[in-house]
């Protein structure tokens, strides 16, 4: 038996809504949330990496960077991943695009730290 699904994001700029969908033989499955709550979007970096180790004890790490580009909430205390790239200047490309679409202002990544972290942190000192 073979079954083809795939999921992601879509977008809907006329009704400035989204879903994260299931697609199962082209049809998707997923309900409609608004874009209103996500005033911002930006371009936040991450790695995956791998390692392996042959019989002889010799390892090999593989590092592999992604740019999502994220729509975030007034606080940035919600994300919303949109696209991932591989390349930080299609990611810009793509975040000016974005940005201009659903009328969202491009801003650095700045999330709250709770009163409990940032305790954590002084006592590390």
């Amino acid at each position: 038996m073979v079954v083809f699904l795939r999921g992601g994001t879509e977008i809907n700029v006329e009704n400035k809504a989204y879903r994260r969908f299931t697609g199962l033989l082209g049809l998707k499955f997923g309900n409609w949330m608004s874009l209103e709550e996500y005033p911002f979007v930006v371009i936040i970096q991450g790695a995956d990496t791998q390692s392996t180790f042959s019989r002889g004890q010799s390892q090999l790490i593989t590092r592999d960077e992604y740019f999502d580009i994220t729509l975030l909430n007034q606080n940035h205390s919600k994300k919303l991943a949109i696209k991932r790239l591989d390349n930080l200047e299609d990611a810009k490309t793509d975040l000016a695009i974005l940005a201009d679409m659903l009328q969202v202002t491009p801003t650095r990544y700045n999330p709250p730290i709770s009163a409990k972290t940032q305790a954590r942190k002084r006592a590390r000192r």
